[in-house]
């Protein structure tokens, strides 16, 4: 289960991280870092967004703001 939560626009961003000690977010941190160093308490512990949702860390909070280009079409 997710522990920290995001938005889309973040993670869309491309150059965010998490510190999985702190919790705080980060700019630039490439999609797939892991163990920067948190700006906010010094650990190593700061990961790309991207790689954060991709390990369930992270849950996007306004994904079912969402709209589907596609539901136009449908009935």
């Amino acid at each position: 289960m997710a522990q920290f939560k995001a938005t889309l626009a973040d993670y869309h961003d491309g150059t965010q991280g998490i510190c999985l000690s702190c919790g705080q977010t980060q700019y630039g941190v490439e999609p797939d870092a892991e163990g920067y160093v948190c700006e906010s308490c010094g650990e190593h512990k700061v990961i790309g967004l991207e790689m954060a949702v991709v390990c369930d860390l992270v849950e996007i909070t306004d994904i079912e703001d969402v709209v589907d280009p596609l539901d136009q079409f449908r009935d």
